[in-house]
């Protein structure tokens, strides 16, 4: 604050360009050059008597005019002042969730409905009062207190984080209408040759099983077997399998299966973006919230 101080001075001082010029002509009615030499003379001053320079915030001004006066107020001298964050928070959270049917609070419903059917989801209660107070307590967190100011802006705006989740979900829903779209093409591709995935080798554990899943809109993990399938037939069905199996088991390989295989890996190999999204959905309806 110090430097900021003397750097304008120095600037009105020497006839730099300065954004206070014209609010210090208004608020004083002096002249340009009345000014510049006022600062010039104040400039001096300062730089003379540096050690007595002293500039502070106003809650640390009140701190300094308290502690000269803790006698006279009948306090000791060691005090502490400190913020009692939980007797306010619950009324801050009572208040809020009465408010909700107020214009202009339908997207706050959204966030806590969103929030509500995740807990329930994870077998946790629906009453949220609490697990809210315990959200807002986030707000005097020095990691939250301390984000820069365009990221405190940009979580302000309740459009931008509207538009923010509506991206991520636009991530996610492309990757699994992707995955979505193999698993239809592979199943079809085994009813062209008239097999069911258990046909397959591991029978009804086979890893073909899972294009099942993907044609239905899962997203079941990615197996060590299931990697070792692109470009080798000879581990698409068992030893014991029939002749007729396993000439239908080539022939949809060879039409598009083997295909199949190798883009649902290269996908999941190239799921940063899907699982990142995934993730800050999960904490989305708090920021929310918070916001």
């Amino acid at each position: 604050m110090k430097s900021r101080i003397v750097e304008e001075l120095n600037n009105l001082a020497v006839g730099n360009k300065s954004g206070y010029l014209n609010q210090l002509m208004e608020e004083f009615k002096l002249s340009e050059q009345t000014i510049r030499q006022q600062s010039k003379s104040i400039l001096q001053s300062i730089l003379h008597n540096y050690s007595t320079f002293s500039i502070s915030t106003i809650d640390r001004f009140f701190q300094q005019t308290m502690r000269a006066f803790t006698r006279e107020m009948g306090i000791t001298g060691g005090y502490k002042v400190e913020v009692d964050n939980q007797s306010f928070l619950p009324e801050i959270v009572d208040l809020m969730l009465n408010e909700l049917d107020e214009d202009g609070n339908e997207d706050l419903i959204d966030w806590l409905l969103d929030f509500m059917k995740e807990r329930i989801e994870d077998s946790k209660t629906w009453k949220i009062n609490d697990e809210i107070v315990k959200l807002a307590s986030n707000l005097f967190d020095e990691r939250f207190i301390t984000l820069s100011a365009p990221v405190q802006d940009q979580i302000k705006d309740k459009e931008a984080l509207k538009r923010y989740k509506q991206k991520m979900h636009a991530i996610i829903r492309n990757y699994e209408n992707q995955l979505k779209e193999i698993g239809i093409r592979a199943q079809e591709i085994a009813k062209r040759y008239n097999l069911e995935f258990t046909d397959f080798s591991g029978s009804s554990r086979s890893p073909f099983q899972r294009f099942a899943m993907w044609a239905i809109g899962d997203v079941p993990d990615l197996t060590p077997t299931f990697q070792k399938l692109p470009d080798d037939v000879t581990c698409w069905y068992a030893k014991k399998t029939s002749d007729g199996i396993k000439s239908s088991i080539e022939a949809a390989y060879t039409d598009g299966l083997n295909n199949c295989v190798k883009e649902i890996i290269v996908l999941y190999d190239n799921c940063t973006a899907y699982n990142t999204a995934k993730v800050i959905l999960r904490l989305f309806n708090t920021l929310g919230i918070l916001n």
